[in-house]
């Protein structure tokens, strides 16, 4: 069946504010020609806009759901660094799905680290070492917005060599996530983000 004139008036009024220039390089590139051809039933129309550099349709996923096993020895043991395990939380377990939780309240830049660490508590989100390398074991399920944040995790509490306590945080670098240490003495800032079940 052909295209009705209904139809093509439709597809006219979607170039109706487009600038002849704009439309001139639209049909030189061949994307029209393109899409006409395509099977439209198999495009995935964020895909496209996500390829595009447009705003996506769908909002993106903001939560992850790993699986954590809590008698696996760590990925990253910093006992071989001559470090001292103070403390391991390691519940909850098994299938979880975690969402971001904001641990600064309204008006602050950042807080110390043993604040930071008792509203973890009070928020459900006190999770450990285990969980973070649950959530670096599966990468491409974190969500990209979350590359802003770094992801604190004081449910583990580490003392270094040096003597000074230190908590897993994971954060994008440029091209993955990768577990880190700060010192828990340290100020934890804005950018800063835990993890805790979703409701």
């Amino acid at each position: 069946m052909k295209a009705t004139l209904g139809q093509a008036a439709k597809i006219l009024a979607i170039f109706a504010d487009v600038s002849g220039e704009q439309a001139q390089a639209l049909l030189e590139s061949g994307l029209l020609a393109d899409l006409r051809d395509a099977n439209v039933n198999a495009i995935n129309r964020d895909d496209v806009r996500r390829l595009c550099g447009l705003k996506l349709l769908t909002p993106p996923p903001s939560f992850i759901t790993i699986s954590v096993h809590p008698s696996a020895p760590f990925d990253r043991d910093m006992r071989n660094e001559g470090w001292k395990l103070e403390k391991d939380i390691t519940d909850p377990s098994g299938a979880l799905t975690l969402e971001l939780a904001e641990f600064l309240r309204q008006g602050e830049a950042s807080v110390k680290g043993d604040v930071m660490a008792d509203r973890a508590h009070f928020l459900g989100a006190n999770l450990g070492q285990h969980h973070a390398e649950a959530v670096l074991r599966n990468q491409n399920l974190i969500p990209e917005s979350w590359r802003a944040h770094y992801l604190a995790f004081p449910g583990t509490l580490w003392q270094g060599s040096n003597g000074r306590h230190y908590v897993p945080y994971i954060s994008w670098l440029g091209a993955r996530w990768c577990l880190l240490f700060l010192w828990l003495e340290f100020d934890w800032s804005s950018s800063g983000r835990l993890l805790r079940p979703s409701k």
